[in-house]
């Protein structure tokens, strides 16, 4: 049950508490109300801006393609038929893309997938009943093209077996695209009629419940004004006589939350501070500098009093143990430090484990300064504690780059307690978390900076911890020189010999390489003659075709306009198969080769003169570039032993 006591009310505020009631519920309604008016709005907008417009883009889209056909049939058998030829134009031109680019704005706003795949599934197969209409266009694009036989039959076998079917087929898809669009408009209908409905009853519910809260709240408000003010001045009278009245019992239980019951708390509080201060100066005097204690006021005078007596003892005790510890460990550190290290990796291992140890770090890293690098120093992760080491694999770290580089370059301690939240991440069984300190101290020596100790932890770094780390950089740094002195010795000579053995293996490695460059020089030069003759030959023997990989002519040789009449600015980018008098076998051949096989028949051509020629054709497919589409080279030859009857040959 709810519980008016835990909230905040002055007697003033509750009087005017149910109206405050009362006008929450009215803005509850309110809320409801708008938020409905706002789904409605958007339903109304979505059939407006959306549905209704894509249905009639759809049924635009079904005309077109109804248009297009009769257009493009009326452009093969009614050639004089000059405003369907502009209309099939236009809509080639403009119609199409216009209409094309409102279906795929509309369409992002399409709430079913399936219904924008469909949409792109008939555009890109109109599309590609386009392209065979526009080829049959630019065939038939002059009066004298519709006295070529070879172009109208090509253009009336494209509409009789390839428009007239693909176009039926778009309508019918696009008329059951239509009847989901349809249906669809009639469910956002529904839907707004739903809501109309429910904001109706709606506002019935909230009118009754307004009332009944209006009448509960109004009577809850003018309860319990009378406050125990007596119990009040009877805790009060104790106190002035110098007693400790008991200020518990089951009346801090009925107070209400205002100025009265402040006033009653009020009094709990001063009884409780003046007996926790008896508690505290009892304390102090057992010797327990740990027990705190909340002054009554800034003006406690007497707690005041204790609290600094309390705080001077407690710093005189702490100091002696914060020196005792500190020349304890530097006593430890000078130990390690004395010892003799081969390997500067466990050296630096050492020295920073117990470093976080004794700091009671949760992470550590130790960057030592490249001196390698004259020109550029920078410094190098050498060894890392609990630390994330993929983060600081093969880590370089220039001058004044991150909080490391600045401590290095400043050459002073750098301690912060504000951490970025990308900064670094500690790891533990219960997740990762970005520590709350970081600690960063250059190991120098007489000015002398060597790199710096990076240590990160949950807790505060004490000015006595941080002195110690310090004292324990200095150190280090004088006993880095001697053994970096040995280590740098020992590096240097194990690079000296590991250069040697791989010069010696380049020169080897180098010699093979010549030799077999010379052979392979020889050999490219003996084949590239053989191709040349190859070509040579096959280029004043048989004629020579080039096409596209839409079998559109790009290139001929000499021999093809000696033997078929026709000029290289007759022939190219035309379709091969204007050549050839038998589409069917052209199309079985261009088939084959469109599978990446070689082709072998024989064939009737035409020449310029429509007369026709039994040539033996040689094809295959070519590709130029791994990236593009393939070209194919046709080799075409007069051999009068060949026969139409015989059978052709696909190699793979």
């Amino acid at each position: 049950m709810f519980n008016l006591k835990k909230l905040r009310f002055t007697i003033g505020q509750k009087v005017l508490g149910a109206n405050i009631v009362v006008l929450g519920i009215f803005t509850v309604n309110i809320f409801y109300s708008f938020s409905n008016f706002n789904r409605l709005q958007e339903l109304i907008a979505y059939s407006f801006e959306n549905v209704i417009p894509s249905l009639e883009a759809i049924e635009d889209f079904k005309i077109m393609i109804n248009n297009s056909r009769s257009y493009i049939t009326n452009w093969v058998y009614l050639p004089e038929n000059k405003d369907d030829k502009e209309d099939m134009k236009r809509i080639l031109v403009l119609s199409f893309p216009t209409l094309k680019d409102k279906i795929s704005i509309l369409k992002k706003s399409w709430k079913k997938p399936t219904q924008a795949s469909e949409v792109d599934s008939i555009i890109i197969q109109y599309d590609e009943v386009l392209r065979i209409q526009q080829r049959i266009m630019q065939t038939l694009a002059e009066e004298e093209d519709y006295n070529d036989f070879s172009k109208k039959f090509f253009a009336e076998e494209a509409i009789n077996k390839e428009i007239i079917p693909a176009s039926y087929t778009l309508v019918d898809r696009l008329e059951f695209l239509i009847k989901d669009k349809e249906n669809e408009k009639n469910k956002l209908d529904r839907q707004i009629h739903e809501i109309l409905n429910s904001l109706q009853l709606s506002l019935i519910i909230f009118s009754i419940s307004l009332v009944s809260v209006c009448i509960i709240l109004s009577f809850l408000a003018f309860q319990q004004i009378t406050i125990p003010i007596s119990y009040f001045n009877e805790k009060m009278s104790q106190l002035s006589r110098g007693i400790m009245p008991n200020v518990e019992g089951k009346i801090f239980q009925r107070i209400q939350n205002d100025e009265i019951g402040d006033m009653l708390r009020g009094l709990r509080r001063l009884v409780s501070s003046l007996k926790a201060t008896a508690a505290f100066a009892h304390e102090i005097g057992s010797g327990n500098y740990q027990a705190t204690y909340q002054p009554l006021s800034e003006e406690d005078e007497l707690g005041m009093s204790l609290i600094n007596m309390r705080n001077s003892l407690a710093k005189l005790a702490n100091e002696a143990i914060q020196r005792n510890w500190v020349n304890k460990e530097l006593a430890h550190f000078g130990d390690i430090l004395r010892r003799n290290h081969d390997n500067l990796s466990v050296f630096y291992s050492e020295i920073l484990s117990n470093l976080v140890q004794v700091t009671s770090s949760n992470q550590g890293a130790v960057f030592i300064i490249n001196d390698f690098q004259k020109e550029t120093p920078y410094m190098e992760l050498q060894a890392c504690y609990a630390w994330d080491k993929e983060k600081f694999l093969e880590k370089k770290i220039y001058k004044g780059e991150g909080l490391a580089g600045q401590a290095w370059q400043e050459g002073n301690t750098i301690y912060i307690t504000d951490v970025p939240e990308n900064y670094i991440q500690i790891s533990s069984g219960l997740g990762r978390k970005k520590p709350t300190n970081v600690l960063i101290v250059p190991i120098k020596v007489n000015e002398l900076i060597y790199g710096v100790f990076e240590l990160a932890s949950f807790h505060h770094y004490e000015p006595y911890q941080i002195e110690f780390v310090e004292k324990v950089a200095e150190s280090f740094a004088s006993t880095l020189t001697s053994v970096r002195v040995n280590e740098r010795t020992r590096r240097l000579l194990e690079e000296s010999t590991r250069l040697t053995n791989q010069m010696r293996e380049q020169e080897e490695a180098l010699r093979r390489n010549i030799e077999q460059l010379l052979t392979t020089q020889q050999e490219l030069k003996q084949q590239q003659l053989i191709w040349e003759s190859k070509e040579k030959l096959l280029n004043n023997t048989r004629i020579v075709i080039e096409t596209n990989h839409n079998f559109r002519i790009l290139e001929i040789n000499k021999l093809l306009t000696e033997k078929l009449g026709f000029n290289r600015a007759d022939i190219l980018q035309t379709p091969l198969a204007m050549l050839f008098l038998s589409e069917e076998k052209f199309n079985r051949m261009k088939k084959e080769l469109e599978k990446g096989k070689i082709f072998t028949g024989g064939f009737y051509l035409f020449r310029k003169d429509r007369t026709k020629i039994w040539l033996r054709v040689d094809a295959t497919p070519i590709l130029k570039h791994q990236q593009e589409l393939p070209h194919y080279v046709f080799y075409l030859e007069d051999v009068a032993v060949l026969k139409e009857e015989q059978q052709d040959t696909i190699l793979v």
